[in-house]
């Protein structure tokens, strides 16, 4: 694996992703990977007829973020089936 070095940031930027991170539970390192991944994921052309560009693509950190927002509406309250 490859390392990066990121001088200079600006104080805005630096708190918007500590922030972030702080938010989704991991470290600055990972939700900086993770954004990363997410934006080449979804600028990367493979096709010029694809519709692919128009169509949202969930990464793994999306997925987790709407489970655990949707988490409440699985549970089953016995009293609805009475």
């Amino acid at each position: 694996m490859k390392s990066l070095t990121i001088h200079n940031l600006d104080d805005e930027l630096y708190n918007l992703i500590c922030a972030d991170a702080k938010k989704n539970r991991r470290s600055m390192n990972q939700e900086i990977k993770d954004k990363l991944h997410l934006y080449y994921s979804q600028n990367v052309v493979t096709d010029s007829n694809s519709f692919s560009k128009f169509l949202g693509l969930w990464d793994n950190v999306d997925k987790i973020e709407f489970n655990n927002n949707t988490a409440e509406m699985q549970a089953i309250d016995e009293r609805d089936w009475q």
